[in-house]
């Protein structure tokens, strides 16, 4: 760790105050790179993958960026309209947004008095939880969860950081059950690659 015993009070807050500008800078300027990016993906898209093939597209030719992160970063650059009017709602700029405030800008409105009980908001590797414990929780922040998620493949996401590849794995097979002529070796493949 390094030793700030040599400056001042003063000069150490002004070093503090000055590098925190910088992350806070860092992550606006994050947008507009997420847009970029998700400028160029939507028009990619298209011409290089037919339907269903977007993922090994993608896996195969930009392996760092997740299925998840390409679709947020696609879903961000085509609603820029929706997600400047909603900011200019909040008196904000959009270059003062940092990528999750926009996702959270764009997400569905919940409807009135639904965050009772309720999770709060999605976090690495599970949930926050509200302030009050509601019975059936787990239903609740599923149908949280499937009011705000926007793509399957996020949910996919969600579901495997909540409840992990063993639930995936059942939840594909009773879908499979329930899309009958779908097979469920077909339905657990394709929710295998998805959790891969």
């Amino acid at each position: 760790m390094t030793d700030y015993g040599d400056l001042k009070v003063s000069e150490l807050v002004t070093l503090i105050n000055s590098t925190y500008s910088e992350i806070t800078e860092a992550d606006r300027s994050n947008l507009q790179r997420a847009l970029k990016v998700g400028e160029m993906l939507v028009d990619l898209k298209p011409r290089v993958a037919k339907h269903g093939e977007w993922q090994l597209w993608l896996k195969n030719n930009c392996p760092k960026i997740s299925i998840e992160t390409a679709n947020l970063y696609m879903r961000l650059a085509n609603n820029i309209d929706e997600l400047e009017k909603r900011a200019a709602a909040k008196s904000v700029r959009l270059t003062d947004l940092t990528i999750t405030q926009a996702r959270e800008l764009l997400a569905k409105p919940k409807p009135e008095g639904s965050d009772k009980g309720k999770a709060n908001k999605a976090v690495k590797g599970g949930v926050e939880p509200a302030n009050e414990p509601a019975k059936g929780r787990e239903e609740d922040v599923a149908k949280q969860y499937l009011r705000e998620v926007w793509e399957p493949d996020e949910l996919v996401s969600v579901l495997k950081e909540v409840r992990g590849n063993d639930y995936l794995r059942d939840l594909s097979a009773a879908l499979a059950k329930a899309l009958r002529p779908v097979s469920v070796t077909t339905v657990s493949g394709v929710m295998d690659r998805l959790s891969g």
